[in-house]
């Protein structure tokens, strides 16, 4: 029986390039012979980490795909599944993974966006709704993120109903001074 596991090379210490001990071209060679992915991270600087892990998750989902080609932070994973970028979405959003939610929402095209805001508003606002643990500083960058792409997409009402609760969480930060009970 044969099994496809996606599989992704990840070179560390990024950071210390002077002090490479594989070439690139032996890196190309190898991946090109397995076809594997390649990245290069740094734990020290934290360059590309979360970057691993979003390639990752979608070769799980995309296995079936053509294979992924990571070249370096600046250029985008590519993928051709509209209903596992959906599936990601969905799951990162169900797990407040705002700050993934967001990298890869832009991936999409803009009907496909407005469908997928319009069919999970409702989750959205839920979680959003508990973000109240969350620091300030944190829950103002996801609010604002969150009201431009309803915005940008023409989804008045709900960017209307995300200020509301956002005007809210912050009135009851200011009247609790932030010692609110969980």
């Amino acid at each position: 029986m044969k099994y496809n596991i996606p599989l992704l090379l990840v070179g560390n210490k990024s950071d210390l390039k002077d002090q490479r001990a594989v070439s690139l071209q032996e890196i190309t060679r190898f991946t090109q012979k397995f076809n594997i992915d390649y990245i290069e991270t740094s734990a020290k600087t934290r360059e590309n980490v979360e970057e691993v892990f979003v390639a990752l998750t979608k070769l799980m989902l995309f296995s079936d795909k053509r294979p992924l080609i990571i070249k370096s932070k600046e250029e985008r994973i590519r993928e051709d599944s509209v209903p596992g970028s959906l599936i990601l979405l969905k799951y990162l959003l169900e797990k407040k993974q705002f700050a993934l939610f967001f990298k890869f929402f832009p991936e999409l095209t803009e009907p496909i966006k407005k469908e997928f805001l319009t069919q999970n508003f409702s989750i959205y606002l839920e979680k959003l709704k508990e973000l109240k643990e969350e620091a300030y500083k944190k829950i103002k960058e996801i609010f604002e993120m969150s009201n431009k792409i309803y915005r940008d997409l023409n989804l008045y009402y709900e960017s209307q109903e995300i200020s509301r609760l956002n005007i809210n969480i912050n009135k009851n930060e200011v009247i609790t001074g932030g010692n609110e009970k969980k």
